[in-house]
Order: structure tokens, then C-alpha cells, then sequence
């Protein structure tokens, strides 16, 4: 989880040059009721400027949403094929 939230950390540091923009986000149903909730907060406690959207949406289709960049940054059960799309493992499930 850490590593999807020092990768917003990075996003908005770019943005924040320019003091203000918008970061669209995808991320499962199931994320984006609780633990998302807080990790938005955090982030726009420190940069207030920035406006947050979150887009829930299923795996496959928040992968193509990014391929097609229309969102910037999702959270997804599968990996990008697109080898101009960069993924990192932020969380490791264990199986039930």
C-alpha cells in the first residue's frame, strides 16, 4: 500500500510545480469505500490544490482506462501489457 501512495506523493509533486491540477484515480469497488478514502484525505491535507477523482471501476476496465489515459494512476488486480504504462505491486493478497 505504501508504494501506491508514495507514487501519488510523486504525481503530485510534479503537479505541484505548477500549484494546482487534477489527478484522476481508479481504483476497485471494494477500495474505494474505505481504505482510499483515507489515503484522499491524507493527500489533500497536503496539497489542497490539487483536485482528487476517484473512478471505480472493475480491474481490466481501470487498466485500459490508463492505457487510454483517461485516468492517471490505477489500482487494479492486473498488470498493464503496455509497455508505455508503468505498474508496480503496492499490495500483496493473500489467498482465503
Amino acid at each position: 500500500m505504501q508504494r501506491g501512495i508514495d507514487h501519488l506523493n510523486k504525481v503530485a509533486e510534479e503537479i505541484s510545480n505548477f500549484r494546482r491540477g487534477h489527478v484522476s484515480i481508479g481504483v476497485l469497488p471494494s477500495l474505494s469505500s474505505s481504505w482510499i478514502a483515507g489515503v484522499i484525505d491524507d493527500f489533500t491535507r497536503s496539497y489542497p490544490d490539487i483536485h482528487v477523482s476517484v473512478i471505480t471501476r472493475a480491474s481490466r476496465d481501470i487498466v485500459e482506462s490508463v492505457e487510454s489515459r483517461r485516468i492517471d494512476l490505477g489500482i487494479s488486480l492486473f498488470e498493464s501489457t503496455c509497455e508505455l504504462t508503468e505498474c508496480q505491486q503496492f499490495m500483496a493478497m493473500r489467498n482465503v
